[in-house]
């Protein structure tokens, strides 16, 4: 994760540096201005970044991933990734459901899947017409 870090710290340095030159320049009451108000600028930069996020996650969905700049770009990224793989899963499981719905609906016998408070989950057409359910 070096590359994560390297962004922040670079800021930070950067940051540190030119109040350091400011500080040389006019005076320590400058340099201390200029450093907070850009540690604020940058706090309120992520916080809409995380606003954004927040927002998104009340209702994920692949294709409403929100956009970002820098490090949240490369998170956001991630998070379409995931729910493209996630999507990509749910589809496969789908299609293995119907399968095996269908290979049970073809038995010549009656088949019942019962849930761990023994109640029908689900049974083909057989036993339903055999048990009346």
């Amino acid at each position: 994760m070096p590359d994560f870090w390297l962004r922040p710290f670079t800021t930070l340095a950067f940051l540190s540096f030119l109040s350091l030159v400011l500080w040389g320049l006019f005076s320590a009451t400058v340099a201390l201005s200029v450093f907070s108000i850009a540690l604020l600028l940058l706090l309120l930069y992520h916080l809409h970044h995380l606003d954004t996020l927040e927002k998104w996650l009340v209702k994920p969905t692949p294709d409403s991933v929100p956009h970002g700049a820098g490090i949240w770009e490369y998170a956001f990224a991630s998070l379409y990734q995931l729910m493209r793989h996630q999507a990509h899963v749910q589809q496969e499981l789908t299609a293995a459901v119907k399968r095996l719905q269908n290979a049970a609906k073809a038995m010549p016998d009656g088949v019942v899947i019962l849930d761990n408070s023994d109640r029908i989950e689900w049974c083909n057409f057989l036993a339903e017409t055999h048990f009346g359910v």
